[in-house]
Formats: C-alpha cells, sequence, structure tokens
C-alpha cells in the first residue's frame, strides 16, 4: 500500500479559521482565515489581494527554501553512509536472522 500524505484538517471554532497539518512533519501545509464579508471600495480590495499574494509568494519562497536545505542535508548523510560501508567488508545480515 503507497504511503499517503496524511494531513489533519482543524476548524477554529471561534474564529471558524481553517488550518491543515502534515502529520508526519508536524508543519503548517495550508491556513485560510475566516473574514466576514464587509462591503468595501474596489481599490482597498485589489490592494488587501496584492498583498495577499506577496504574502502567497514570500510562503513559498520560504518553504522552497526549507526543502533545498532538507535535500541537501539528505544528500550529505546519504554520502556519509555511503562513505562508511564502502569501507566496510563485513557480509551484510541475512534478512532470515532477524526476529
Amino acid at each position: 500500500m503507497p504511503m499517503e500524505n496524511k494531513k489533519i484538517e482543524i476548524r477554529c471554532p471561534h474564529c471558524n479559521s481553517l488550518i491543515v497539518v502534515d502529520v508526519e512533519t508536524g508543519e503548517i501545509i495550508y491556513t485560510e482565515k475566516h473574514e466576514k464579508k464587509e462591503f468595501k471600495s474596489l481599490d482597498e480590495v485589489i490592494e488587501k489581494k496584492l498583498l495577499n499574494k506577496k504574502d502567497s509568494d514570500e510562503t513559498f519562497k520560504e518553504i522552497m527554501e526549507k526543502e533545498k536545505k532538507r535535500k541537501e542535508l539528505l544528500e550529505k548523510k546519504f554520502t556519509e553512509v555511503k562513505e562508511k560501508k564502502k569501507d566496510d567488508k563485513t557480509p551484510p545480515k541475512n534478512i532470515f536472522d532477524f526476529d
């Protein structure tokens, strides 16, 4: 069975905001603030949407940087283990010996 990306959706009973959390990493994947609909001028709405877009772009860049650092760390760990095993001359353990 393939591993599914499990997530938890949490809805605040007070403000009705939504938070989606990755179960494995514990990181927040998505947030959605519930806002009361108010009638505003078109300029205010456009300005607000532009600010939200900038925030989303910044968050995306931060996530991409985290993933890049994570990938580099995993590559480094993999090469370290690979180098250790390269010099190791012991034969691999038999899978049937594990109890």
